[in-house]
């Protein structure tokens, strides 16, 4: 009798999160915050609408597309931020509500990489884990209120996937040489096409030195990348 109520026990602890990791307050309210703000300017906008000139009538367009455009992908990142339920042989993620849930056996988990991330608001910690099938999920561990326990049980004794890495470090370089192309390719056509160079000389020669300074950086990315291979 005492051994049927054990297996019960136990059975009821497996079924039962150990742990459970939300979306940190401070981010939730934050991000909250940006959506209403965002729906309150594009009411007031419209509400005050007074547009004279076409030219006016465009710009406020694009600022209520922009700010629309914001709203939409907080909205988006609010209800796609997965919830972690760490058990004591698995991790399930659910998110949209509870719509979508999905299951992660510990067991399945390959390999780990721990990464940092720098930004102008500070640094923050993304961990990428390589499940046994070669998938390859993310959690970014900073956006959890309580992250660290779930963060331990996972890389226990998981090697650091230094092949992960390596891609990962490939694909910035390959971001940021793009971008800096595009962004070069746009200084410099605006130069040539959207300036008067006999009226306006000072603002072509800065157009044309800030193209030829991101067209630089792209080669230097781009070479970062070559090197990796």
């Amino acid at each position: 009798m005492n051994s049927i109520f054990l297996k019960l026990k136990k059975r009821k602890y497996m079924h039962k999160p150990i742990l459970i990791a939300k979306l940190k307050k401070s981010k939730l309210v934050l991000t909250i915050g940006v959506i209403v703000f965002s729906l309150f300017f594009i009411y007031v906008i419209l509400v005050n609408n007074n547009a004279k000139t076409d030219n006016l009538y465009y710009v406020l367009l694009f600022v209520v597309l922009v700010f629309l455009i914001l709203a939409l992908y907080s909205s988006y990142h609010l209800i796609s931020f997965p919830k972690i339920y760490l058990y004591a042989k698995k991790i399930e993620l659910v998110n949209y509500f509870g719509f979508k849930r999905r299951e992660i056996l510990i067991q399945d988990v390959k390999s780990r990489l721990l990464k940092e991330y720098s930004s102008k608001y500070g640094n923050y910690l993304t961990l990428y884990l390589r499940l046994t099938n070669s998938e390859v999920i993310y959690l970014k561990c900073d956006l959890y209120d309580n992250f660290h326990p779930i963060k331990i049980k996972l890389i226990h004794n998981k090697p650091n996937d230094k092949a992960l890495h390596l891609k990962l470090m490939k694909k910035e370089h390959t971001y940021y040489a793009i971008m800096s192309f595009v962004f070069g390719l746009v200084f410099f056509c605006g130069s040539i096409f959207f300036t008067d160079i006999k009226k306006d000389l000072d603002s072509f020669l800065f157009s044309t030195i800030v193209s030829i300074v991101l067209i630089s950086l792209g080669f230097y990315f781009f070479k970062k990348k070559l090197r990796l291979e």
